[in-house]
C-alpha cells in the first residue's frame, strides 16, 4: 500500500510537471485561435464591469473562474495588465487547464481501483499521466481539460449511485451536471451516466427514479 502511494505521488508530480511546464510557449500571442472565446469575455468583464460576458460560445463558468483569477493576480501584484492583458489572462486560463488535468490523474486513478485492482489502477493511471494530448489540452486555455475533471467526477458519483440512491447524490450529481454545462454544452451529456445509475439502482421504485431523474435536471 505504501509503495502504491509513493506511485501515485510520483506520477502527481510528475503529470502536474509536464502539464505546467511551458504554459506560456506562444509568448502571449494567441496563437491558438479557441483561446480568445474565454480571453476576450474575461477582458470585456474586467474593464466594463459588466457581468455579461456576450460570448456564448462556450458557457460561463470558465470565463468568470478566470476572471476571478485576474482579479486575485491584480489585487496581490498591484498590475492592471492581468485585467486586460490577453496574453496575461490567457495564461491564467492555461493554468486553470494544467490545474484540472493534473488533478484528473489522482480522480482517474481512484475511478478505476473502484473497479480494477490496484495495479490495473496503477498502470491505467501511468498512461494517463504521459498521454500525449492530455498533456497537449492542458497547455491550452479551452474547456477540455475541465470538462474531463467533471466527467469523472460524474463516473465517480455514478458508481456509488449504482448501489444506492439517495437525495443527496442526486444534488451532487445537479451540481456536477450544472459545472459541466456551465463549462460547454456539450457536458450535459454527462447526464447519461447518471441517469443509467438512476434507473439500474435496485434500492428505488420505479416512480422514485423518475422523480430523482427530473429532480436531476431541475438542480442543474
Amino acid at each position: 500500500m505504501r509503495k502504491e502511494i509513493i506511485v501515485l505521488i510520483l506520477l502527481f508530480i510528475l503529470g502536474g510537471f509536464l502539464r505546467f511546464y511551458n504554459l506560456n510557449w506562444d509568448k502571449g500571442h494567441l496563437l491558438h485561435p479557441d483561446e480568445q472565446n474565454l480571453s476576450i469575455p474575461v477582458a470585456k468583464i474586467n474593464h466594463t464591469f459588466d457581468l455579461n460576458p456576450h460570448d456564448f460560445t462556450y458557457g460561463s463558468f470558465l470565463i468568470y473562474f478566470q476572471q476571478a483569477f485576474s482579479q486575485i493576480f491584480f489585487f496581490f501584484s498591484k498590475d492592471p495588465s492581468w485585467l486586460y492583458n490577453l496574453g496575461k489572462i490567457n495564461l491564467i486560463g492555461r493554468g486553470i487547464s494544467a490545474f484540472f488535468s493534473t488533478f484528473t490523474i489522482l480522480l482517474f486513478y481512484i475511478f478505476v481501483k473502484k473497479i480494477f485492482p490496484s495495479e490495473i489502477a496503477l498502470l491505467s493511471t501511468f498512461f494517463v499521466t504521459f498521454c500525449v494530448f492530455l498533456v497537449q489540452i492542458a497547455h491550452f486555455a479551452t474547456t477540455e481539460s475541465t470538462l474531463i475533471f467533471w466527467l469523472i467526477l460524474i463516473y465517480l458519483l455514478s458508481l456509488k449511485m449504482l448501489k444506492r440512491v439517495n437525495f443527496e447524490d442526486i444534488l451532487a450529481g445537479a451540481f456536477l451536471l450544472g459545472l459541466s454545462t456551465g463549462t460547454k454544452i456539450s457536458g450535459l451529456s454527462f447526464s447519461i451516466p447518471l441517469i443509467f445509475s438512476i434507473f439500474l439502482s435496485k434500492n428505488l421504485s420505479f416512480f422514485k427514479k423518475i422523480y430523482f431523474t427530473l429532480s436531476l435536471f431541475f438542480f442543474a
